[in-house]
Protein backbone atom coordinates (compact mmCIF):
# COMPACT_ATOMS: atom_id res chain seq x y z
CA UNK A 1 0.00 0.00 0.00
CA UNK A 2 1.48 3.29 -1.05
CA UNK A 3 2.12 5.87 1.58
CA UNK A 4 -0.19 8.83 1.61
CA UNK A 5 1.53 11.78 0.12
CA UNK A 6 1.98 14.67 2.49
CA UNK A 7 0.53 17.91 1.28
CA UNK A 8 2.28 20.99 2.63
CA UNK A 9 1.74 24.62 1.88
CA UNK A 10 4.79 26.81 2.17
CA UNK A 11 4.11 30.48 2.65
CA UNK A 12 6.93 32.43 1.01
CA UNK A 13 8.15 35.49 2.85
CA UNK A 14 5.62 35.52 5.70
CA UNK A 15 6.74 39.03 6.66
CA UNK A 16 4.98 40.33 3.53
CA UNK A 17 1.68 38.85 4.67
CA UNK A 18 2.28 40.35 8.11
CA UNK A 19 2.96 43.78 6.61
CA UNK A 20 -0.09 43.59 4.34
CA UNK A 21 -2.26 42.63 7.31
CA UNK A 22 -1.01 45.57 9.40
CA UNK A 23 -1.43 48.02 6.52
CA UNK A 24 -4.92 46.72 5.76
CA UNK A 25 -6.09 47.09 9.36
CA UNK A 26 -4.58 50.56 9.83
CA UNK A 27 -5.89 51.88 6.51
CA UNK A 28 -9.37 50.45 7.18
CA UNK A 29 -9.52 52.27 10.53
CA UNK A 30 -8.49 55.51 8.85
CA UNK A 31 -10.97 55.04 6.01
CA UNK A 32 -13.72 54.75 8.63
CA UNK A 33 -12.74 58.06 10.24
CA UNK A 34 -12.35 59.89 6.93
CA UNK A 35 -15.64 58.72 5.43
CA UNK A 36 -17.60 59.55 8.59
CA UNK A 37 -16.41 63.17 8.78
CA UNK A 38 -16.93 66.23 6.61
CA UNK A 39 -14.13 68.12 4.88
CA UNK A 40 -13.89 71.18 7.09
CA UNK A 41 -10.68 70.94 9.12
CA UNK A 42 -8.00 73.52 8.32
CA UNK A 43 -7.24 73.68 4.60
CA UNK A 44 -9.18 70.54 3.63
CA UNK A 45 -11.95 72.57 2.05
CA UNK A 46 -9.48 74.89 0.29
CA UNK A 47 -7.64 72.06 -1.45
CA UNK A 48 -10.86 70.20 -2.22
CA UNK A 49 -12.71 73.13 -3.79
CA UNK A 50 -9.71 74.00 -5.98
CA UNK A 51 -9.39 70.39 -7.14
CA UNK A 52 -13.13 70.31 -7.86
CA UNK A 53 -12.85 73.54 -9.85
CA UNK A 54 -10.00 72.11 -11.92
CA UNK A 55 -11.90 68.88 -12.55
CA UNK A 56 -15.14 70.64 -13.45
CA UNK A 57 -13.55 73.26 -15.69
CA UNK A 58 -10.58 71.21 -16.93
CA UNK A 59 -8.53 74.32 -16.31
CA UNK A 60 -5.33 75.14 -14.45
CA UNK A 61 -6.25 78.71 -13.42
CA UNK A 62 -3.80 81.59 -13.28
CA UNK A 63 -5.61 83.34 -10.42
CA UNK A 64 -7.31 81.71 -7.44
CA UNK A 65 -10.90 81.26 -8.63
CA UNK A 66 -12.44 80.87 -5.17
CA UNK A 67 -10.80 83.38 -2.83
CA UNK A 68 -10.12 87.08 -3.37
CA UNK A 69 -11.93 89.77 -5.36
CA UNK A 70 -11.60 91.37 -8.79
CA UNK A 71 -9.00 93.91 -7.70
CA UNK A 72 -7.31 91.77 -5.05
CA UNK A 73 -6.41 88.24 -6.07
CA UNK A 74 -3.84 85.61 -5.21
CA UNK A 75 -2.07 83.91 -8.07
CA UNK A 76 -2.68 80.18 -8.28
CA UNK A 77 1.02 79.33 -8.08
CA UNK A 78 0.88 76.72 -5.34
CA UNK A 79 2.61 73.37 -5.94
CA UNK A 80 0.04 71.76 -8.25
CA UNK A 81 0.43 68.00 -7.97
CA UNK A 82 -2.26 67.30 -5.33
CA UNK A 83 -4.81 69.51 -7.06
CA UNK A 84 -3.96 68.04 -10.46
CA UNK A 85 -4.21 64.50 -9.10
CA UNK A 86 -7.66 65.04 -7.61
CA UNK A 87 -8.79 67.21 -10.51
CA UNK A 88 -7.69 64.48 -12.92
CA UNK A 89 -9.82 61.91 -11.12
CA UNK A 90 -12.80 64.29 -11.16
CA UNK A 91 -12.44 65.11 -14.86
CA UNK A 92 -12.48 61.39 -15.72
CA UNK A 93 -14.94 59.95 -13.18
CA UNK A 94 -16.90 63.05 -12.19
CA UNK A 95 -16.81 64.63 -8.76
CA UNK A 96 -16.98 62.14 -5.89
CA UNK A 97 -16.09 63.28 -2.38
CA UNK A 98 -15.16 59.68 -1.60
CA UNK A 99 -12.02 60.09 -3.73
CA UNK A 100 -10.83 63.01 -1.60
CA UNK A 101 -11.44 61.07 1.60
CA UNK A 102 -9.82 57.80 0.54
CA UNK A 103 -6.62 59.04 -1.11
CA UNK A 104 -4.82 60.48 1.99
CA UNK A 105 -4.99 57.26 4.08
CA UNK A 106 -4.29 55.13 1.01
CA UNK A 107 -1.13 57.13 0.33
CA UNK A 108 -0.15 57.72 3.98
CA UNK A 109 -0.62 54.14 5.15
CA UNK A 110 -0.48 51.69 2.25
CA UNK A 111 1.93 53.41 -0.16
CA UNK A 112 4.24 54.95 2.46
CA UNK A 113 4.19 51.72 4.47
CA UNK A 114 4.96 49.47 1.50
CA UNK A 115 7.66 51.74 0.09
CA UNK A 116 9.36 52.02 3.49
CA UNK A 117 9.31 48.24 3.90
CA UNK A 118 10.44 47.35 0.37
CA UNK A 119 13.20 49.94 0.03
CA UNK A 120 14.24 49.65 3.69
CA UNK A 121 14.67 45.93 3.12
CA UNK A 122 16.83 46.52 0.05
CA UNK A 123 18.97 49.17 1.72
CA UNK A 124 19.48 47.21 4.95
CA UNK A 125 17.58 43.96 5.58
CA UNK A 126 14.05 42.60 5.96
CA UNK A 127 13.99 43.03 9.75
CA UNK A 128 14.76 46.72 9.44
CA UNK A 129 12.22 47.02 6.62
CA UNK A 130 9.43 45.50 8.72
CA UNK A 131 10.22 47.55 11.84
CA UNK A 132 10.59 50.79 9.85
CA UNK A 133 7.24 50.18 8.15
CA UNK A 134 5.44 49.78 11.50
CA UNK A 135 7.10 52.89 12.93
CA UNK A 136 6.46 55.05 9.84
CA UNK A 137 2.71 54.45 9.66
CA UNK A 138 2.16 54.71 13.43
CA UNK A 139 4.02 57.97 14.15
CA UNK A 140 1.32 60.39 15.42
CA UNK A 141 2.18 63.18 12.98
CA UNK A 142 1.90 60.69 10.12
CA UNK A 143 -1.46 59.47 11.40
CA UNK A 144 -2.65 63.08 11.64
CA UNK A 145 -1.95 63.95 8.01
CA UNK A 146 -3.15 60.59 6.71
CA UNK A 147 -6.52 61.70 8.10
CA UNK A 148 -6.51 65.14 6.46
CA UNK A 149 -7.22 65.94 2.81
CA UNK A 150 -3.91 67.76 2.51
CA UNK A 151 -0.99 67.30 0.11
CA UNK A 152 1.42 66.29 2.90
CA UNK A 153 1.20 62.49 2.69
CA UNK A 154 1.96 62.71 -1.04
CA UNK A 155 5.05 64.78 -0.29
CA UNK A 156 6.15 62.24 2.34
CA UNK A 157 5.82 59.47 -0.22
CA UNK A 158 7.76 61.22 -2.98
CA UNK A 159 10.54 62.69 -0.83
CA UNK A 160 11.19 59.38 0.94
CA UNK A 161 11.12 57.52 -2.40
CA UNK A 162 13.55 60.05 -3.89
CA UNK A 163 15.93 59.66 -0.94
CA UNK A 164 15.79 55.88 -0.75
CA UNK A 165 16.02 55.34 -4.53
CA UNK A 166 19.12 57.54 -4.68
CA UNK A 167 20.64 55.63 -1.77
CA UNK A 168 19.95 52.34 -3.58
CA UNK A 169 21.41 53.77 -6.78
CA UNK A 170 24.64 54.70 -5.04
CA UNK A 171 24.82 51.33 -3.28
CA UNK A 172 23.88 49.06 -6.18
CA UNK A 173 25.12 51.29 -9.03
CA UNK A 174 21.99 50.36 -10.99
CA UNK A 175 20.74 53.09 -13.31
CA UNK A 176 17.06 52.32 -12.66
CA UNK A 177 17.35 53.66 -9.12
CA UNK A 178 19.01 56.87 -10.31
CA UNK A 179 16.20 57.37 -12.85
CA UNK A 180 13.54 56.73 -10.19
CA UNK A 181 15.37 59.11 -7.85
CA UNK A 182 15.13 61.83 -10.50
CA UNK A 183 11.43 61.16 -11.12
CA UNK A 184 10.49 61.27 -7.45
CA UNK A 185 12.66 64.35 -6.86
CA UNK A 186 10.73 66.16 -9.59
CA UNK A 187 7.38 65.02 -8.21
CA UNK A 188 8.42 66.18 -4.73
CA UNK A 189 9.13 69.62 -6.19
CA UNK A 190 5.61 69.70 -7.66
CA UNK A 191 4.01 68.66 -4.38
CA UNK A 192 5.20 70.88 -1.53
CA UNK A 193 7.19 74.10 -1.10
CA UNK A 194 9.91 72.72 1.30
CA UNK A 195 11.12 70.68 -1.68
CA UNK A 196 12.43 73.92 -3.23
CA UNK A 197 15.23 73.74 -0.67
CA UNK A 198 15.39 70.08 0.36
CA UNK A 199 15.54 68.46 -3.09
CA UNK A 200 18.44 70.56 -4.51
CA UNK A 201 20.33 69.93 -1.26
CA UNK A 202 19.59 66.20 -1.44
CA UNK A 203 20.72 65.89 -5.06
CA UNK A 204 23.76 68.10 -4.52
CA UNK A 205 24.86 66.22 -1.39
CA UNK A 206 24.46 62.83 -3.06
CA UNK A 207 26.45 64.07 -6.06
CA UNK A 208 29.29 65.35 -3.86
CA UNK A 209 29.34 62.10 -1.88
CA UNK A 210 29.69 60.12 -5.10
CA UNK A 211 32.36 62.50 -6.37
CA UNK A 212 34.39 62.01 -3.21
CA UNK A 213 33.93 58.26 -3.47
CA UNK A 214 34.75 57.79 -7.17
CA UNK A 215 37.13 60.76 -7.58
CA UNK A 216 36.32 60.79 -11.31
CA UNK A 217 34.03 63.61 -12.39
CA UNK A 218 33.08 62.09 -15.75
CA UNK A 219 31.85 58.83 -14.15
CA UNK A 220 29.78 60.67 -11.55
CA UNK A 221 28.34 63.04 -14.15
CA UNK A 222 27.34 60.06 -16.29
CA UNK A 223 25.45 58.58 -13.33
CA UNK A 224 23.81 61.79 -12.19
CA UNK A 225 23.09 63.44 -15.55
CA UNK A 226 19.83 61.46 -16.01
CA UNK A 227 18.82 62.37 -12.44
CA UNK A 228 19.35 66.09 -13.02
CA UNK A 229 17.71 66.07 -16.46
CA UNK A 230 14.60 64.21 -15.29
CA UNK A 231 14.30 66.48 -12.26
CA UNK A 232 14.66 69.62 -14.40
CA UNK A 233 12.14 68.41 -16.99
CA UNK A 234 9.48 67.58 -14.38
CA UNK A 235 9.98 70.58 -12.10
CA UNK A 236 10.92 72.96 -14.91
CA UNK A 237 7.47 72.79 -16.46
CA UNK A 238 5.98 74.22 -13.27
CA UNK A 239 8.71 76.86 -12.87
CA UNK A 240 8.34 77.91 -16.51
CA UNK A 241 4.56 78.16 -16.15
CA UNK A 242 4.96 80.51 -13.17
CA UNK A 243 7.51 82.64 -15.02
CA UNK A 244 5.15 82.97 -17.99
CA UNK A 245 2.23 84.11 -15.83
CA UNK A 246 3.93 85.96 -12.95
CA UNK A 247 7.47 86.73 -14.21
CA UNK A 248 8.90 84.89 -11.18
CA UNK A 249 8.87 81.44 -9.57
CA UNK A 250 6.55 82.68 -6.78
CA UNK A 251 8.49 80.93 -4.03
CA UNK A 252 9.23 82.07 -0.45
CA UNK A 253 12.98 82.07 -1.06
CA UNK A 254 15.63 84.75 -0.40
CA UNK A 255 16.23 87.25 -3.22
CA UNK A 256 13.09 86.13 -5.07
CA UNK A 257 10.33 88.72 -5.37
CA UNK A 258 6.73 87.57 -5.28
CA UNK A 259 5.09 90.97 -5.82
CA UNK A 260 3.76 89.97 -9.25
CA UNK A 261 2.20 86.81 -7.84
CA UNK A 262 -0.65 88.82 -6.37
CA UNK A 263 -3.10 91.44 -7.56
CA UNK A 264 -3.07 93.76 -4.59
CA UNK A 265 -5.66 96.44 -4.14
CA UNK A 266 -4.36 99.94 -3.49
CA UNK A 267 -6.79 100.06 -0.59
CA UNK A 268 -5.21 99.56 2.84
CA UNK A 269 -7.37 99.00 5.89
CA UNK A 270 -6.99 101.41 8.78
CA UNK A 271 -8.23 99.21 11.60
CA UNK A 272 -5.78 96.44 12.50
CA UNK A 273 -6.22 93.17 14.35
CA UNK A 274 -4.18 92.37 17.44
CA UNK A 275 -3.20 88.93 16.16
CA UNK A 276 -4.40 85.77 14.46
CA UNK A 277 -5.50 83.56 17.35
CA UNK A 278 -4.53 82.75 20.91
CA UNK A 279 -1.13 81.04 21.09
CA UNK A 280 -2.05 78.05 23.20
CA UNK A 281 -1.08 74.41 22.72
CA UNK A 282 0.17 73.68 19.21
CA UNK A 283 -0.59 77.28 18.17
CA UNK A 284 2.61 78.27 19.97
CA UNK A 285 6.10 77.32 18.77
CA UNK A 286 7.73 74.00 19.57
CA UNK A 287 10.04 75.84 21.98
CA UNK A 288 7.15 77.57 23.71
CA UNK A 289 5.26 74.30 23.89
CA UNK A 290 8.33 72.56 25.31
CA UNK A 291 10.60 70.30 23.27
CA UNK A 292 9.59 67.14 25.14
CA UNK A 293 5.92 68.00 24.70
CA UNK A 294 6.54 68.68 21.03
CA UNK A 295 8.25 65.31 20.56
CA UNK A 296 5.34 63.60 22.30
CA UNK A 297 2.86 65.49 20.12
CA UNK A 298 4.65 64.66 16.86
CA UNK A 299 6.24 61.28 17.53
CA UNK A 300 4.38 59.72 20.44
CA UNK A 301 5.92 57.86 23.35
CA UNK A 302 9.35 59.34 24.08
CA UNK A 303 10.86 55.93 24.83
CA UNK A 304 9.73 54.61 21.46
CA UNK A 305 10.49 56.75 18.38
CA UNK A 306 12.38 59.78 19.82
CA UNK A 307 14.69 57.67 22.00
CA UNK A 308 15.28 54.94 19.41
CA UNK A 309 15.94 57.61 16.76
CA UNK A 310 18.61 59.27 18.91
CA UNK A 311 20.21 55.91 19.73
CA UNK A 312 19.93 54.94 16.07
CA UNK A 313 21.83 58.10 15.14
CA UNK A 314 24.64 57.13 17.52
CA UNK A 315 24.68 53.68 15.93
CA UNK A 316 24.90 55.06 12.39
CA UNK A 317 27.62 57.57 13.33
CA UNK A 318 29.68 54.85 14.98
CA UNK A 319 29.16 52.25 12.23
CA UNK A 320 29.61 54.62 9.28
CA UNK A 321 28.67 52.16 6.57
CA UNK A 322 27.85 53.56 3.13
CA UNK A 323 24.12 53.09 3.74
CA UNK A 324 24.40 54.84 7.10
CA UNK A 325 26.16 57.89 5.68
CA UNK A 326 23.71 58.23 2.79
CA UNK A 327 20.74 57.96 5.14
CA UNK A 328 22.23 60.68 7.34
CA UNK A 329 22.80 62.87 4.27
CA UNK A 330 19.14 62.46 3.32
CA UNK A 331 18.01 63.61 6.76
CA UNK A 332 20.52 66.48 6.76
CA UNK A 333 19.08 67.82 3.50
CA UNK A 334 16.01 68.84 5.50
CA UNK A 335 17.93 70.77 8.17
CA UNK A 336 17.32 74.22 6.56
CA UNK A 337 13.59 73.45 6.53
CA UNK A 338 13.80 72.51 10.21
CA UNK A 339 15.66 75.75 10.97
CA UNK A 340 12.84 77.86 9.54
CA UNK A 341 10.06 75.58 10.81
CA UNK A 342 10.88 75.44 14.53
CA UNK A 343 10.19 79.12 15.37
CA UNK A 344 6.70 78.77 13.88
CA UNK A 345 3.63 77.01 15.22
CA UNK A 346 4.32 73.55 16.65
CA UNK A 347 1.57 72.20 14.40
CA UNK A 348 3.30 73.61 11.32
CA UNK A 349 6.72 72.41 12.46
CA UNK A 350 5.38 68.88 12.70
CA UNK A 351 3.87 69.18 9.22
CA UNK A 352 6.98 70.66 7.57
CA UNK A 353 9.17 67.88 8.98
CA UNK A 354 6.71 65.12 8.09
CA UNK A 355 8.68 63.92 5.01
CA UNK A 356 11.45 62.81 7.36
CA UNK A 357 9.20 60.25 9.08
CA UNK A 358 10.13 57.24 6.87
CA UNK A 359 13.83 58.14 7.20
CA UNK A 360 13.47 58.59 10.97
CA UNK A 361 11.73 55.21 11.00
CA UNK A 362 14.68 53.61 9.18
CA UNK A 363 17.17 55.07 11.65
CA UNK A 364 15.06 53.97 14.62
CA UNK A 365 14.63 50.52 13.06
CA UNK A 366 18.41 50.12 12.89
CA UNK A 367 18.54 50.43 16.67
CA UNK A 368 15.67 47.98 17.23
CA UNK A 369 17.24 45.52 14.78
CA UNK A 370 20.49 45.68 16.75
CA UNK A 371 18.60 44.64 19.88
CA UNK A 372 16.83 41.91 17.88
CA UNK A 373 20.14 40.45 16.65
CA UNK A 374 21.60 40.53 20.17
CA UNK A 375 18.61 38.73 21.67
CA UNK A 376 18.50 36.24 18.80
CA UNK A 377 22.18 35.35 19.29
CA UNK A 378 21.71 34.70 23.00
CA UNK A 379 18.04 33.79 23.44
CA UNK A 380 16.83 32.69 20.02
CA UNK A 381 13.22 32.02 20.99
CA UNK A 382 12.85 35.42 22.67
CA UNK A 383 13.88 37.42 19.60
CA UNK A 384 10.27 37.67 18.44
CA UNK A 385 9.57 39.73 21.57
CA UNK A 386 11.39 42.66 19.93
CA UNK A 387 8.94 42.72 17.02
CA UNK A 388 6.03 42.38 19.42
CA UNK A 389 7.37 45.32 21.47
CA UNK A 390 7.64 47.51 18.37
CA UNK A 391 4.16 46.48 17.26
CA UNK A 392 2.63 47.21 20.68
CA UNK A 393 4.27 50.65 20.94
CA UNK A 394 3.29 51.38 17.35
CA UNK A 395 -0.30 50.30 17.93
CA UNK A 396 -0.75 52.52 20.99
CA UNK A 397 0.94 55.45 19.24
CA UNK A 398 -1.43 54.91 16.34
CA UNK A 399 -4.67 54.31 18.21
CA UNK A 400 -4.15 57.25 20.59
CA UNK A 401 -3.76 59.66 17.68
CA UNK A 402 -6.60 58.02 15.75
CA UNK A 403 -8.98 58.65 18.66
CA UNK A 404 -7.74 62.23 18.95
CA UNK A 405 -8.30 62.84 15.25
CA UNK A 406 -11.80 61.40 15.46
CA UNK A 407 -12.59 64.23 17.88
CA UNK A 408 -10.56 66.87 16.05
CA UNK A 409 -12.31 66.22 12.74
CA UNK A 410 -15.73 66.64 14.31
CA UNK A 411 -17.07 69.91 12.96
CA UNK A 412 -20.16 71.95 13.65
CA UNK A 413 -23.31 70.15 12.41
CA UNK A 414 -24.97 73.57 12.25
CA UNK A 415 -22.28 74.71 9.80
CA UNK A 416 -23.00 71.86 7.37
CA UNK A 417 -26.74 72.45 7.77
CA UNK A 418 -26.28 76.15 6.97
CA UNK A 419 -24.16 75.37 3.91
CA UNK A 420 -26.85 73.07 2.57
CA UNK A 421 -29.38 75.90 2.99
CA UNK A 422 -27.03 78.32 1.23
CA UNK A 423 -26.54 75.94 -1.71
CA UNK A 424 -30.31 75.55 -2.10
CA UNK A 425 -31.49 79.12 -1.41
CA UNK A 426 -28.90 81.63 -2.60
CA UNK A 427 -27.82 82.54 -6.16
CA UNK A 428 -24.75 80.68 -7.41
CA UNK A 429 -22.93 83.97 -7.93
CA UNK A 430 -23.38 84.93 -4.26
CA UNK A 431 -20.23 85.93 -2.43
CA UNK A 432 -20.01 85.22 1.30
CA UNK A 433 -18.08 87.93 3.12
CA UNK A 434 -16.37 88.11 6.51
CA UNK A 435 -15.78 84.35 6.53
CA UNK A 436 -13.21 82.93 8.95
CA UNK A 437 -13.39 79.30 7.82
CA UNK A 438 -12.84 80.31 4.19
CA UNK A 439 -11.79 76.98 2.67
CA UNK A 440 -14.41 74.96 4.54
CA UNK A 441 -17.10 77.48 3.59
CA UNK A 442 -16.12 77.67 -0.08
CA UNK A 443 -16.16 73.88 -0.42
CA UNK A 444 -19.20 72.98 1.65
CA UNK A 445 -21.36 75.97 0.66
CA UNK A 446 -20.14 75.92 -2.97
CA UNK A 447 -19.98 79.71 -3.06
CA UNK A 448 -17.17 82.23 -3.49
CA UNK A 449 -15.88 83.62 -0.22
CA UNK A 450 -13.75 86.55 0.85
CA UNK A 451 -13.93 90.08 2.07
CA UNK A 452 -14.00 91.47 5.53
CA UNK A 453 -10.99 92.82 7.36
CA UNK A 454 -10.50 95.24 10.21
CA UNK A 455 -12.41 98.12 8.63
CA UNK A 456 -15.48 95.89 8.47
CA UNK A 457 -15.29 94.03 11.78
CA UNK A 458 -13.55 96.57 14.02
CA UNK A 459 -14.51 100.05 12.82
CA UNK A 460 -18.15 100.22 14.00
CA UNK A 461 -18.55 102.61 11.07
CA UNK A 462 -21.56 101.62 8.95
CA UNK A 463 -20.59 103.64 5.87
CA UNK A 464 -17.00 102.40 5.93
CA UNK A 465 -18.01 98.77 6.51
CA UNK A 466 -20.57 98.78 3.70
CA UNK A 467 -18.21 100.57 1.33
CA UNK A 468 -15.44 98.02 1.91
CA UNK A 469 -17.83 95.06 1.57
CA UNK A 470 -19.19 96.51 -1.68
CA UNK A 471 -15.68 97.02 -3.02
CA UNK A 472 -14.93 93.37 -2.18
CA UNK A 473 -18.06 92.17 -3.95
CA UNK A 474 -19.70 90.59 -0.90
CA UNK A 475 -23.43 89.85 -1.13
CA UNK A 476 -23.79 88.20 2.29
CA UNK A 477 -22.12 88.07 5.69
CA UNK A 478 -21.77 84.53 7.05
CA UNK A 479 -21.18 84.28 10.80
CA UNK A 480 -20.22 81.07 12.60
CA UNK A 481 -21.28 81.47 16.22
CA UNK A 482 -18.63 79.05 17.46
CA UNK A 483 -16.00 81.56 16.25
CA UNK A 484 -17.42 84.60 18.04
CA UNK A 485 -15.01 86.21 20.50
CA UNK A 486 -17.30 86.68 23.47
CA UNK A 487 -14.64 88.77 25.22
CA UNK A 488 -14.48 90.98 22.12
CA UNK A 489 -11.05 89.70 21.08
CA UNK A 490 -9.62 91.58 18.11
CA UNK A 491 -8.23 88.51 16.34
CA UNK A 492 -8.45 87.53 12.67
CA UNK A 493 -9.85 84.10 13.58
CA UNK A 494 -12.60 85.51 15.78
CA UNK A 495 -15.69 87.65 15.22
CA UNK A 496 -15.58 90.30 17.96
CA UNK A 497 -18.97 90.21 19.69
CA UNK A 498 -19.10 93.97 19.15
CA UNK A 499 -19.14 93.31 15.38
CA UNK A 500 -22.00 90.81 15.63
CA UNK A 501 -23.93 93.30 17.79
CA UNK A 502 -23.18 95.92 15.12
CA UNK A 503 -24.80 93.71 12.46
CA UNK A 504 -27.82 93.10 14.69
CA UNK A 505 -28.30 96.85 15.25
CA UNK A 506 -28.39 97.57 11.51
CA UNK A 507 -31.05 95.18 10.13
CA UNK A 508 -31.93 97.53 7.28
CA UNK A 509 -28.50 96.85 5.76
CA UNK A 510 -27.76 93.41 7.20
CA UNK A 511 -30.96 91.42 6.78
CA UNK A 512 -30.92 88.16 8.71
CA UNK A 513 -32.23 85.54 6.28
CA UNK A 514 -31.06 82.38 8.04
CA UNK A 515 -30.05 81.33 11.54
CA UNK A 516 -29.62 78.02 13.31
CA UNK A 517 -28.50 77.05 16.79
CA UNK A 518 -29.36 79.03 19.95
CA UNK A 519 -29.98 82.75 19.52
CA UNK A 520 -27.25 85.22 20.46
CA UNK A 521 -28.68 86.04 23.89
CA UNK A 522 -28.58 82.36 24.87
CA UNK A 523 -25.09 82.00 23.45
CA UNK A 524 -23.88 84.93 25.54
CA UNK A 525 -25.32 83.39 28.68
CA UNK A 526 -23.65 80.07 27.90
CA UNK A 527 -20.33 81.68 26.97
CA UNK A 528 -20.48 80.17 23.50
CA UNK A 529 -22.55 77.87 21.30
CA UNK A 530 -22.84 76.14 17.96
CA UNK A 531 -24.77 77.73 15.12
CA UNK A 532 -24.57 80.17 12.24
CA UNK A 533 -26.18 83.37 10.98
CA UNK A 534 -26.47 84.48 7.36
CA UNK A 535 -27.10 88.15 6.64
CA UNK A 536 -27.99 89.47 3.19
CA UNK A 537 -26.35 92.83 2.55
CA UNK A 538 -28.52 95.70 1.33
CA UNK A 539 -26.39 98.53 -0.06
CA UNK A 540 -29.33 100.81 -0.89
CA UNK A 541 -30.31 103.94 1.03
CA UNK A 542 -26.75 104.78 1.97
CA UNK A 543 -24.02 106.83 0.36
CA UNK A 544 -21.00 104.58 -0.15
CA UNK A 545 -17.43 105.81 -0.21
CA UNK A 546 -16.12 105.55 -3.79
CA UNK A 547 -13.39 103.00 -4.35
CA UNK A 548 -10.80 105.58 -5.42
CA UNK A 549 -11.49 107.61 -2.28
CA UNK A 550 -11.12 104.50 -0.12
CA UNK A 551 -7.78 103.81 -1.75
CA UNK A 552 -6.52 107.34 -1.07
CA UNK A 553 -7.80 107.73 2.48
Amino acid sequence: MAKDKEISIEIPKPEILFILLILSVFSFLEFKVMTSRGLAFGDEGYHSILAKYMGDNKEYPVWNPILGSEDSKNGFFDNPFWHLLLGGFFSVFGFHEFIIKVLPPFIGVILVGLSTYILGKRIFNKEIGVIACIIAISVPSMVTYSLLAYKDTTFVLYFSLASMCLILGLISEKSKYFILGGVFSGLSFLTKTPAYVAIPLLLGSMFLFRLKEKKKTEIVLKEFLPVFLIFIIISGSFVLRNFVHYKTICAPLPLISDSTCYKKSSYEEKNKYEGRTEEVGVEGSAFRMGIMNYFSFSYGYLIFVPLSFILGLFLLFSRKSKQDILLLISVASFLPVAYFAFPGRAEDTSRFLLPLVPLIALISANYWEKIYVFVKNHYKHLALVIFITVLVFGYYNYIDKLKTMERVKEFSPAFFEACQWIRENTPKNSRLGVVIWAGATAYNCQREVGGGGGDVTLSQNLTLALSVLKMQGSTHVFIQKFSIGWNDEKLTERYPISFVDFLEKNPEHFKKIYENGPDLSQCKLRGGCDGTILYEIDYSNTTLIPKDVLSRS
